[in-house]
């Protein structure tokens, strides 16, 4: 109950209306979605050089735990999808996960999900759940693993609360985020690949650092995916 007159109330003042064209009943009108630019071409997600599916190039590979990051879009490049993230993260409209569920399935290459064996996402702290009331990453991973056809589990919880990544400096961010995630899922990962979900890429030292937690644990290969990259 108390939900719905949080979406009723949210309704009257944020009204449902599409980010690209201002027209009413949905946040992303079809003919806008059709519009929407995707990247062009994935990278290696350290050296920038093309790579099919974002994989991290072989002479980078020593340097992070990602076998891979596909980004859907250039952060700085679609003002639409800067506002959906925005909305989605700081104006508690939650049901935007939907639509950049639908984004990823769509604009993303099935062959990328190949021998993904579990979907997870970055956690959120305890502190920063109860002030949003959701985490976004996980209301997106769990709606994409359904129209993909995966599974979704939580395998990992932040113990540490900490700033927000993009108020800091690239080295503020990596150590802001070192040890700050622990692998909690009873069941083993052993050998498995894990595909990883956020809604923003910046330096990576957040997926990163998951990454190399779920390898601890005994994750294979550990990919990433993300709606943009902000770099």
């Amino acid at each position: 109950k108390i939900n719905k007159l949080f979406d009723f109330i949210l309704d009257i003042f944020f009204p449902k209306k599409c980010f690209g064209c201002q027209k009413e009943g949905e946040w992303l009108c079809d003919s806008c979605h059709v519009a929407l630019e995707a990247s062009k071409k994935q990278v290696c997600s350290v050296c920038k050089e093309v790579s099919s599916l974002g994989k991290t190039c072989a002479k980078c590979q020593k340097q992070i735990d990602l076998e891979a990051l596909f980004r859907v879009f250039e952060f700085s490049d679609s003002q639409i999808i800067r506002k959906m993230i925005h909305a989605y993260k700081y104006k508690f409209v939650k049901d935007i996960s939907v639509y950049l569920a639908n984004i990823l399935s769509q604009e993303v290459p099935r062959e990328f999900f190949f021998e993904i064996d579990l979907i997870t996402s970055v956690p959120l702290h305890k502190k920063r759940y109860k002030e949003r009331g959701y985490n976004q990453a996980e209301l997106m991973a769990r709606h994409l693993a359904l129209k993909v056809g995966l599974e979704y589990q939580e395998l990992l919880v932040r113990k540490k609360y900490t700033e927000v990544q993009m108020t800091l400096l690239r080295e503020e961010r990596l150590k802001n985020i070192k040890n700050v995630f622990d692998f909690v899922a009873s069941d083993s990962i052993e050998g498995q690949k894990i595909l990883i979900i956020d809604d923003v890429a910046t330096t990576l030292a957040t997926l990163n650092e998951c990454a190399e937690v779920l390898k601890k644990a005994g994750a294979r290969q550990v990919v990433g995916l993300v709606v943009a990259r902000d770099d």
